[in-house]
């Protein structure tokens, strides 16, 4: 069900329309416009940044990077200065809930 502000806007975009849009993205290969990849240090490396406001919901970009275990992840996380931070992301994989990060 699609959502909207207080002005008539949507802000919700349905499950169905964003895997969608998704499929046709990684299926041609491209990014959506509204990323830009900079880089940030050289410690850090590049990163990726929004140009523009997206909906909840909405698909953005493919991930295509290292997928690493959690463990492996905990350990890289010590190893990063905490004045730099960490943009380490932990989750559950939807095939059999094994635990994954990027």
């Amino acid at each position: 069900m699609a959502m909207f502000d207080a002005c008539g806007v949507q802000y919700h975009v349905p499950a169905a329309e964003a895997r969608k849009e998704a499929d046709h993205y990684i299926k041609l290969k491209l990014d959506k416009d509204g990323c830009e990849v900079k880089h940030i240090n050289d410690v850090i490396g590049k990163g990726v940044f929004a140009k523009k406001d997206y909906k909840k919901g909405e698909f953005i970009l493919e991930y295509d990077g290292e997928l690493i275990s959690r463990r492996e992840g905990e350990n890289r996380e010590k190893n990063y200065s905490s004045a730099l931070g960490s943009y380490i992301f932990f989750f559950k994989s939807p095939q059999g809930g094994k635990k994954l990060c990027f």
